[in-house]
């Protein structure tokens, strides 16, 4: 098969021309394509694809009288009229056994481990009512089936433990392998009716039950043997429990489950390769000989989302919709797309759907904040769209799914009867493959909206300057200071000045983050910035024994120090360049003389495997060179991203000394440099201009819920005083738990948060004057002719020459 993904790639500047969709076919259903369904400014019609949602709260019980702590959902099978859900929850100890535990003097008659840490697995109906708990403990859930009857068919990992005490300070392989050792490992089939009533119980083989459970799967074929699909190998296996037939691909591992098609039977294997990425076959497979066929490429539905396989098909499932490969055409089709239902888009990060037919299809999403609780959603095809004689206003942009409160908002703005318009939100990353640029998809949207093609509103654009033009961008402070505006008063107006270019504010900061480099005061005593000569010496006053930067590659620190100055360089208004000046030679002499061909070994992230902490217990999991340099005072700078007032407790937490944040070297003191993590723009070319500020606005005047708190602070100063007060008490409660156990505290980053946090966060944000900035493109050409200077091959005059020349194609080409 050929890359019908990567075809579609290079077509994409002419098909969004025509809109701005980026599914790559249509839903049979619908009657138009879709590249017609979602384009700005269009009047959606009756007959345009809508699917009601029914969405339920899985109520998972909590124990009486004790207070939850943590809640994390392992598996959700939903099948549209039961769920069955795996979870665990753990509880706040008393304050005596708290102690206890974290002196590591507690015993098993003093502490009930089960009264505070519950492990199970129930059922629910459709509404997320519990009907039932399942008796089995010590079990893992692997996958459900639905017989004919309606039967709920089960498989369960289940060890069979006799008397055995775990080392609860043991890492997690630790505490498997003590498992292992004093118990036998079963695979179990139960089999229950609609009311959770245990039917039956089959006992697989045994040489099943040695094989390591991931990924695993249950389905109940045509012929009516189970296929169980685990750990890359597929088992067929019969009523009695016996094996079948086991099937296999080489060095290839089986994703999910037998398909079974018109007939025909099929599996799919994927295989990772370091350099080569991901890749994945569809071969059709004899049941009764296990023999599979040469097998067909369809790497490219990896590229829509989770993939996942079940009896019915193979299917791709993201945040921007919902896609099946078809077998017999040879083709990725959307079946399903998020704009077409008014579920609260928050939920669809790392989404699981489920088709039942083209017209009904079941989801399960998660809103977690330490306390997850999944939701069950049942779509349902309308006969008419709801929303017929509103006006699109399409929302478009990179990662759009990361901005879980910004796709939340765009939900409750639609549903609003007050509001005339129906946000569409579309990323230009979804279906994105590992081996694209996001080069190639800028200049995709920058061609779409420089010719009148593309949305309504650009979103998380505001680093790339090519979209800060009047040629495809409004000038944000018009809308600000109109007669709908917004009163400056009530914002960081400085900030919205730092993102400013050439005084024209194109891209609206609702959310940043202030980056730059954070010192030890001890050896840095700058307080408000530095300029590249005092860059230098300090470097010179740093302790012979203590590293006075932390390590980066050379492209990677030039980027962060031309991310605050790169707008010296490239003038897009007038489309010129001017990279042959004294400023870039010192910057690429700083870079020369501080960046790295390699990271050293003494900084990074590194696995610690059950590192003791004397008196108070042991730890796995990631370490940190780097920050243990800091906390050790030998690190004298280091970069930071400071996107919130826990980013100050932290580092003078850990720090020996207090710490100062200067930002990057530059020309002049600048101090740190805006981020903008949320940013919004209104397209020139939009005829909805209006309508699109008043979603800004409204945006901009939203006070997101704490469970949907992103990375970075907002703007408007009555949310960041709301945002500050919150994360202060929270840090503080979690503090607490760690009172008694000081080095654990450090640890685990228990640091507490003061009003001093507040109010240096206060300072620091209200004396940014700066902002980062990139272009993908311009980038790639400095650090490929860098290379040569920084290897003490080339000149640094030469070196700029031939960036000066490619640049200024690039610029002009635009």
């Amino acid at each position: 098969m050929a890359n019908v993904h990567a075809k579609w790639k290079r077509r994409i500047s002419i098909l969004l021309s025509l809109s701005v969709i980026m599914s790559l076919t249509a839903c049979r259903k619908s009657k138009k394509e879709k590249k017609d369904l979602y384009s700005a400014g269009r009047v959606i019609e009756a007959t345009d694809p809508y699917f009601v949602a029914d969405v339920d709260k899985v109520m998972i019980p909590s124990l009486p009288k004790k207070k939850l702590q943590t809640q994390s959902v392992t598996n959700c099978i939903y099948t549209g009229e039961y769920a069955i859900v795996s979870y665990n929850q753990s509880y706040e100890l008393p304050d005596d056994l708290q102690k206890m535990v974290d002196s590591a003097s507690i015993t098993g008659e003093e502490f009930d481990i089960e009264e505070y840490f519950v492990e199970s697995t129930a059922l629910f109906n459709k509404e997320g009512v519990l009907i039932r708990e399942f008796d089995r403990p010590n079990s893992n859930l692997l996958g459900v089936a639905l017989d004919k009857d309606g039967n709920i068919h089960i498989l369960f990992e289940t060890f069979l433990i006799d008397e055995i005490e775990v080392d609860p300070y043991a890492s997690y392989e630790e505490q498997l392998e003590q498992i292992e050792h004093a118990s036998d490992i079963l695979l179990l089939i139960d089999i229950y009716d609609h009311d959770g009533n245990l039917l039956d119980t089959i006992k697989l083989d045994e040489d099943l039950s040695l094989e390591y459970s991931w990924q695993a799967s249950l389905e109940i074929l045509d012929n009516g043997l189970y296929s169980y699909s685990s750990a890359g190998t597929a088992y067929l296996v019969n009523s009695d429990g016996k094996l079948e037939r086991m099937i296999s691909d080489g060095d290839r591992s089986i994703l999910g489950n037998i398909v079974q098609k018109n007939g025909k039977n099929y599996i799919a294997s994927e295989k990772r390769d370091q350099d080569e990425g991901r890749s994945l076959l569809l071969k059709d497979v004899d049941l009764e000989t296990g023999v599979l066929g040469k097998g067909t490429d369809i790497t490219s539905l990896l590229s829509y989302g989770t993939t996942f396989v079940t009896k019915d098909g193979l299917f791709a499932s993201s945040y921007s919709g919902f896609f099946r490969y078809d077998i017999e055409k040879n083709t990725i089709d959307e079946v399903f797309n998020w704009n077409d239902t008014d579920v609260d888009r928050s939920l669809m990060k790392n989404i699981q759907c489920t088709p039942l037919n083209e017209n009904e299809i079941l989801a399960v999403g998660h809103r977690s904040f330490e306390i997850d609780f999944p939701y069950l959603i049942h779509l349902t095809r309308a006969e008419t769209n709801p929303h017929a004689g509103k006006k699109m206003l399409v929302i478009a942009g990179e990662n759009i799914s990361d901005c879980s409160e910004l796709v939340s908002f765009a939900g409750l703005y639609s549903s609003d009867p007050k509001n005339s318009s129906r946000v569409i939100i579309v990323d230009y990353t979804a279906g994105m493959s590992e081996k694209e640029s996001h080069t190639a998809i800028e200049q995709s949207i920058y061609l779409d909206t420089l010719s009148g093609s593309g949305p309504d509103i650009l979103v998380n654009m505001f680093d790339s300057i090519a979209f800060r033009s009047d040629a495809i961008m409004e000038d944000m402070n018009q809308y600000i200071d109109g007669e709908r505006g917004i009163s400056r008063s009530d914002y960081f107006d400085n900030i919205l000045r730092a993102c400013e270019t050439d005084g024209a504010l194109y891209h609206l900061p609702a959310r940043f983050s202030l980056e730059g480099l954070c010192v030890n005061s001890a050896y840095i005593p700058n307080t408000d910035g530095w300029t590249y000569d005092e860059f230098f010496t300090a470097s010179e006053n740093v302790p012979q024994e203590v590293s006075f930067l932390e390590g980066y590659l050379y492209n990677d620190l030039l980027k962060i120090i031309l991310s605050t100055s790169l707008t010296q360089f490239v003038d897009y208004k007038n489309r010129t360049v001017d990279f042959n000046n004294d400023t870039m030679k010192e910057i690429l002499r700083t870079v020369k003389q501080y960046g790295m061909k390699e990271l050293p070994s003494d900084e990074g992230w590194y696995h610690m495997d059950n590192v003791e902490i004397p008196g108070e217990g042991w730890v796995s999991g990631d370490g940190d060179h780097t920050l243990e340099k800091i906390q050790e005072g030998m690190l004298a700078a280091w970069t930071v991203t400071y996107d919130s007032i826990y980013t100050s407790s932290y580092y003078n937490f850990n720090c020996p000394e207090n710490v100062s944040f200067l930002g990057y070297p530059s020309m002049e003191k600048i101090g740190m440099a805006v981020k903008p993590k949320v940013s919004m723009g209104i397209v020139s070319s939009s005829d909805s201009k209006g309508v699109a500020w008043d979603f800004i606005k409204a945006f901009m005047e939203y006070d997101v819920p704490r469970s949907l708190y992103p990375f970075g602070m907002p703007i408007r100063i009555s949310a960041f005083d709301k945002e500050s007060a919150d994360i202060m008490k929270e840090r503080n409660e979690y503090r607490e738990d760690f009172k008694s156990t000081p080095g654990m505290a450090k640890m685990l980053g228990a640091c507490p948060v003061l009003q001093e946090d507040i109010d240096l966060t206060r300072i620091l944000v209200t004396h940014a004057s700066i902002s980062t900035s990139g272009d993908p493109a311009i980038f790639d050409i400095i650090c490929e002719e860098a290379a040569g200077y920084f290897a003490g091959d080339r000149s640094v005059e030469d070196v700029l020459a031939n960036i000066q020349n490619r640049a200024s194609t690039v610029v002009k080409e635009l």
